[in-house]
């Protein structure tokens, strides 16, 4: 997937994506990298969508998440979460908020 990726920031810290029209169908992507111990990676990824956003698929690979995204309403703002589960056992999770205007 060839995705627009955000690099999450340490701590609590508000993520975003750039915005996308109601139209459009967008790969999105987060890298955990800053968030992970040296030789840990991404063991298995979730991503919670509100109503009126889709994810048609989704896909992890060493420290980054993504997730193909459609649908939204002109003018809203939407908080997506990615949980991720690391191959040190760890549950971590992010909000990232993606906007939707028509362009």
């Amino acid at each position: 997937m060839s995705s627009h990726i955000v690099a999450l920031p340490q701590g609590l810290a508000r993520a975003a994506w750039p915005s996308k029209s109601p139209d459009e169908v967008q790969d999105y992507g987060a890298d955990w990298r800053s968030r992970l111990a040296k030789d840990e990676t991404i063991a298995s990824s979730t991503f919670v969508l509100p109503p009126g956003v889709v994810a048609s698929k989704s896909t992890y690979s060493g420290a980054v998440a993504e997730v193909r995204i459609s649908g939204g309403a002109n003018g809203e703002l939407y908080r997506i979460l990615n949980r991720i589960t690391t191959t040190a056992g760890r549950t971590l999770e992010q909000a990232i908020h993606l906007g939707v205007m028509s362009k």
